[in-house]
């Protein structure tokens, strides 16, 4: 009925699950005992992804709504593509340090997408 948001909703699975493991991982890592780099490196790793977490839930409606309203699947796999990749830069770059290159082109990249999916559902929607 949706194998485009289906298919996106797999990998962004696949992303958020591994960003998961990774804090879970960091916390085991560094037990109860935490000084200041120990708490940042937990924190970076849960930011990480509770952030791709709640643009991923965005997306994933947006994606979804376009996909029934008839968007082309072309146009949607592409986005979806890109803000998969998009997310990926984010974590990666928050890992890095909190402001970091790769963490602002992710975060951008995710709000133009962002908009650009709105904009395709509220053409498909409204003309």
């Amino acid at each position: 009925m949706a194998p485009v948001t289906a298919t996106f909703v797999f990998f962004l699975g696949v992303l958020l699950t591994a960003l998961a493991i990774n804090t879970t991982r960091r916390r085991m890592h560094f037990g109860r005992n935490l000084d200041g780099p120990a708490k940042e490196s937990i924190r970076r790793a849960s930011r990480a992804h509770g952030n791709s977490l709640e643009h991923g839930l965005v997306f994933t409606l947006l994606l979804f709504f376009a996909e029934l309203q008839g968007v082309d699947a072309g146009w949607l796999q592409a986005l979806a593509g890109v803000f998969l990749l998009a997310r990926l830069s984010y974590a990666y770059g928050y890992y890095k340090k909190p402001v970091s290159t790769p963490m602002r082109i992710g975060a951008g990249i995710t709000y133009v997408l962002e908009l650009v999916l709105l904009n395709l559902l509220g053409v498909a929607l409204f003309l």
